[in-house]
């Protein structure tokens, strides 16, 4: 496509230049957008990059469209499963690789035509990980210069033979004042208690999305603690805490998407405010980790936002499989009560505005009535999605066994179910809609 300026694109071109802002995003979006983004940094035909060359009108538009592209990461619910931030979806982003020979992040890859003098980013979305290259550029020249220009920011696999100071995290932050979103996954980190207390981050206001994964739980609080009342989305492997020991009770008051692993034991209090929590994953409860009154403390856990939860998951896969259901209130032939039964489920609450639920699909009569029991809170309920660890099942013996249980008659509003395997890619078995009769 001709720049603008060349006559041809003057007599021809000049409508498209013209396009509402809200016609050219549209337009944009059906652009192809893969995994080459920015990764090729000599690559100056990209048709991404190519459109925003056209007229600054349309560089504009296509930079708010990457970066809600870029976003989604953070934003775009997927319940089941940990977000993996090298299986990114049209994520273009620019890779930073540190020096396994240096420390820290004081050697970082940088592509070359990003150090000629007076060059624009072309991206506002940085992804560091420790990967061995040969040209390097100081962190203290690449952040002071586009650190305000970055809105996400990504750190992926620094291991413990060179672990990241937390003090140099402080310094990047300190220059990216304008992040919206931060993602950490599997960085060791090298500080301690009482250097993290006396260090502290830097105020990023427009912060609203944070992941973290494989990162000891001391470094995911020190995070966590001065931005926890601006989070809008929450991603942990790390126990949380709703009411903080200094009794912050306005931590997590903006959190609309909450996908946590164990231990649930932080999420049991009942907040002094409850967060307006929309979305919920509970994710990793498996046989081996759960107790006998597992069901209650799930049920526990998600009953502090009965009143504002839409989609709810939980990975309860492998629970109950083997033995009916038995709850703790009967008694074994000896008279004693069985070691294996399950606390009675809590249903003296309602949850009117939840729409979706994922759930394990039921193969055994106890995990059927486990099942159950959930859906007899959800009155309001459109959509269950049930969920296979392997592909062991066929639509046509799944359709058997739901027809049989029946559960659009708990839930009248029930208007789709479904059964797939989990995962970063759904694999969907069986879509059954409503009526199911």
């Amino acid at each position: 496509m001709s720049p603008i300026g060349n006559d041809s694109s003057q007599q021809n071109g000049s409508n498209w230049v013209e396009l509402s802002t809200e016609l050219l995003m549209k337009i944009f979006s059906h652009l192809k957008l893969d995994e080459l983004g920015l990764k090729d940094y000599q690559d100056n035909k990209h048709c991404l990059l190519q459109t925003r060359l056209v007229h600054p009108r349309w560089k504009l538009v296509m930079d708010e469209l990457l970066e809600k592209w870029c976003l989604e990461f953070w934003t775009k619910w997927k319940a089941t499963y940990p977000s993996n931030v090298s299986n990114r979806y049209n994520f273009p982003h620019l890779s930073i690789g540190r020096s396994l020979d240096g420390s820290g992040m004081d050697d970082i890859l940088c592509p070359p035509f990003l150090q000629e003098e007076n060059r624009p980013s072309p991206t506002k979305s940085v992804c560091i990980t420790e990967r061995k290259k040969s040209k390097y550029w100081k962190r203290e020249i690449y952040f002071p210069k586009y650190g305000t220009t970055l809105t996400s920011l990504t750190l992926n696999q620094i291991s413990a033979k060179n672990p990241l100071p937390a003090k140099t995290l402080a310094s990047v932050l300190n220059f990216t004042s304008n992040l919206k979103a931060i993602a950490i996954q599997n960085v060791c980190f090298q500080g301690d208690g009482v250097e993290l207390q006396s260090m502290s981050l830097p105020a990023l206001p427009h912060l609203e999305h944070l992941k973290f994964w494989g990162v000891k739980e001391i470094f995911v609080d020190w995070i966590l603690k001065p931005y926890s009342k601006q989070l809008v989305t929450l991603e942990t492997d790390r126990c949380i805490e709703w009411n903080p020991n200094d009794n912050d009770f306005l931590a997590y008051q903006s959190l609309k998407r909450l996908k946590v692993w164990p231990p649930l034991t932080g999420l049991v209090e009942a907040p002094v405010i409850p967060p307006p929590l929309q979305f919920l994953s509970l994710g990793g409860l498996k046989t081996g980790d759960v107790g006998p009154n597992t069901l209650q403390l799930i049920q526990k856990c998600i009953s502090h936002f009965s009143a504002t939860l839409v989609d709810l998951h939980l990975e309860v896969s492998n629970y109950l499989t083997s033995r009916p259901r038995v709850y703790a209130s009967v008694k074994s032939e000896g008279g004693d009560k069985d070691e294996d039964a399950v606390g009675p489920p809590i249903t003296n609450f309602s949850f009117p505005m939840l729409k979706t639920f994922w759930i394990f699909y039921p193969k055994t009569e106890g995990e059927v009535g486990i099942v159950t029991d959930f859906l007899q809170m959800f009155p309001a309920l459109e959509t269950l999605k049930l969920l296979l660890d392997s592909e062991d099942i066929d639509g046509h013996t799944a359709k058997e066994h739901l027809m049989e249980q029946e559960f659009w008659k708990v839930c009248p509003n029930l208007k789709t179910i479904s059964v797939q395997i989990g995962g970063y890619v759904d694999n969907l078995i069986l879509r059954m809609e409503a009526p199911f009769n």
